[in-house]
């Protein structure tokens, strides 16, 4: 399955985020573009593999800290529990 048809399965029902964070791979192929529409890509410098640290921390951070003490049967609750995740993190 290609990262086009992995992105239009990850934003059902015409929801999708703001941003984008990706990098120059060849994996993202021409289809990836029109697929994307409505999110602003932004890409990660060439030869920059650093650039990608922030992305990849709050995954894990979110992973670790929010996912793996909670059961989550579908997106719907998902975006409010990111949600008060990051306020957490960012008040205290």
């Amino acid at each position: 399955m290609g990262v086009a048809q992995h992105l239009r399965e990850a934003t059902p029902f015409d929801t999708h985020p703001r941003f984008l964070i990706r990098d120059n791979d060849r994996k993202y192929g021409a289809e990836f573009e029109p697929a994307a529409s409505g999110i602003d890509i932004l890409r990660t410098p060439i030869r920059a593999p650093k650039a990608n640290g922030v992305c990849e921390r709050f995954l894990g951070s979110v992973r670790r800290e929010c996912l793996d003490h909670m059961l989550i049967f579908n997106e719907r609750p998902l975006p409010r529990v990111i949600k008060e995740d990051v306020a957490y993190f960012n008040i205290a």
